[in-house]
């Protein structure tokens, strides 16, 4: 006995829903106005591009070069402001090295010198330190005076 060959069915179902396979019109209309609007929307971006490349190239030839005149003038002016500040610097720290030498240099000062008690007793006799030193009121007044 001959095998037959077996007929597929013509109805097939594979769980998918049927879809055309050329676009329906409304959707190709519906494509074309919206590649126009697009490309429409790119001329539009580049002409704004343009015109604003444009304006800039203006303003560069307008008041460019006098802008950049000026911030090169500005930096200048910045750059001599610090060296300015750096010589003061230099200036002080050599004042104060100066300073601290000299002092090395010269004698010890108690630091007893500079309190009113140390002024008093120098300019008072012994007699008057030893009135100070045993609480009795004196009259510095006439004293301090000089």
């Amino acid at each position: 006995m001959p095998v037959s060959p077996v007929r597929p069915s013509r109805r097939v179902h594979l769980g998918s829903p049927v879809v055309p396979v050329n676009p329906s019109a409304t959707y190709l209309r519906h494509r074309a106005a919206a590649e126009r609007a697009y490309s429409a929307r790119r001329r539009t971006r580049q002409w704004r591009r343009l015109l604003l490349l444009f304006a800039c190239g203006l303003l560069y030839f307008a008041i460019g070069r006098d802008l950049i005149a000026l911030v090169l003038a500005k930096n200048d002016a910045v750059a001599m402001e610090v060296r300015r500040d750096v010589h003061a610097l230099g200036k002080d720290v050599e004042s104060i090295i100066a300073a601290g030498q000299a002092q090395a240099a010269s004698e010890f000062t108690s630091p007893l010198a500079f309190t009113s008690a140390a002024v008093l007793a120098s300019a008072a006799g012994p007699s008057d330190v030893d009135a100070l030193l045993s609480e009795r009121p004196i009259d510095f007044q006439s004293r301090v005076q000089r």
